[in-house]
């Protein structure tokens, strides 16, 4: 069985968007989408932990070069932390 859809597991995909998806008993497709994901996995994840210091965050890359840590947000450009930065305060903690 394979859920296909659009609904997050966040609380704001639960209360506050209008969210859409069905369940589909097809072993072929769980199959597929399933292997979908896990190569997703190997080429854009990462296990987030914090550092050392207790406070710090670091991630690591859960595919390719497992043992690669980085001590920034990857993949993220300037222009991205930016706009994050400057639009924080006006998102609701409980949307989050």
């Amino acid at each position: 069985m394979v859920y296909v859809g659009s609904m997050n597991p966040d609380p704001r995909s639960d209360s506050t968007n209008t969210e859409l998806g069905i369940f589909v008993q097809c072993p072929d497709l769980a199959r597929d989408v399933a292997r979908a994901i896990d190569m997703s996995r190997l080429h854009s994840s990462y296990l987030v932990r914090f550092g050392p210091d207790g406070e710090s965050l670091q991630w690591r890359l859960m595919g390719e070069q497992p043992g690669q840590v980085f001590t920034s947000e990857p993949e993220v450009t300037p222009l991205t932390q930016w706009r994050n930065m400057l639009l924080a305060p006006f998102v609701p903690e409980q949307l989050l």
